[in-house]
């Protein structure tokens, strides 16, 4: 299936040492080794380090993409020593995404539950302004005004907790979502974007794309812009 092949490439020693590094090419048939002095072409190779085959290959850095399942010894240890395209296989984000697709009618009953307590506590916090901008004249609010809206409230986050416990059940037992702890990304997520210029279920997944696709990232949202788009949709109603 490949033109060159290196194992073992003895990693970390593959990314970082030069010195006494020199590959040997194997022989297929007889499995003997013998030191390569030249550059690599077509074969079977143990050893190295990665400069050497990048440049043998006439390759820069940002042309070779590495694909690796482990985030530390495969991902990190290549972004932090080289400059090559990193790409992390995640086995068990297939199951995941099997999760997520069952529980994707509760999740979105928990955002819509979610929308009507926000409002409900947004006319709370428009009853204290209201109540502090009065303070000093005889049309103060009562307290008791905002009872009914923590009773709505209390219901709401009682629905939501059960609906939370549900969705729990769509994945891992032990340790839930791979990539989320609750409502924010967890730390395995954090390394995943910070090291993994992409990452998959399987190699095969490639498969479905030329080799000159340019992957590129998804502009994330940030809360202030959020907030900028939520005030421009309210002036156009």
């Amino acid at each position: 299936m490949f033109d060159l092949v290196v194992t073992p490439a003895d990693k970390p020693r593959f990314l970082s040492a030069r010195v006494g590094s020199l590959p040997l090419a194997v022989d297929p048939e007889t499995g003997l080794m013998r030191n390569q002095e030249a550059p690599l072409n077509q074969g079977i190779y143990q050893g190295g380090w990665y400069e050497k085959l990048q440049e043998d290959m006439g390759l820069a850095g940002e042309e070779i993409l590495y694909i690796g399942d482990h985030i530390y010894g495969d991902v990190v240890s290549i972004k932090k020593q080289c400059d090559w395209r990193t790409a992390l296989v995640l086995g068990d984000l297939e199951e995941e995404m099997k999760g997520l697709e069952k529980s994707f009618p509760i999740q979105q009953e928990i955002d819509s539950l979610m929308n009507q307590k926000l409002t409900l506590e947004q006319q709370i916090n428009q009853i204290d302004i209201e109540r502090y901008l009065a303070r000093n004249t005889q049309s103060v609010k009562s307290l008791r005004s905002v009872d009914p809206f923590f009773r709505e409230m209390d219901g709401l986050n009682t629905r939501i907790s059960e609906l939370i416990g549900e969705y729990k059940k769509c994945f891992n037992p032990y340790w839930g979502e791979i990539l989320r702890a609750g409502s924010e990304e967890s730390l395995y997520a954090e390394q995943v974007e910070e090291y993994a210029c992409i990452y998959m279920t399987r190699v095969s997944d490639l498969s479905s794309y030329s080799p000159r696709t340019y992957f590129r990232p998804i502009k994330r949202i940030m809360p202030h812009e959020l907030a900028v788009a939520a005030a421009m949709e309210k002036e156009k109603r």
